[in-house]
């Protein structure tokens, strides 16, 4: 039988193990709920700079999600983009 320490240290390993996988398996979401306002507004800036036709290097660590929050006005200036 469990002593009550030992009890608490299998909960608190318990709780931080399925945090780690929720957060795993919901990252995608969770970035676009934390960076997507932002990251949308650094790249209509950009876009908006931007000459029509021109061609644009995204390096990007997300899930594309901003940038496609610009899709229309990346399609209506003919915005060639490399995803890397």
């Amino acid at each position: 039988m469990m002593d009550s320490s030992s009890k608490k240290i299998a909960i608190a390993a318990a709780l931080i193990t399925t945090t780690v996988i929720a957060i795993r398996s919901n990252a995608s979401y969770i970035y676009d709920i934390a960076i997507y306002k932002m990251t949308k507004l650094w790249y209509e800036v950009t876009i908006n700079r931007l000459e029509s036709s021109s061609y644009l290097l995204d390096i990007g660590v997300g899930n594309a999600t901003s940038l496609l929050g610009n899709i229309d006005t990346i399609r209506t200036k003919g915005i060639n983009i490399k995803v890397s």
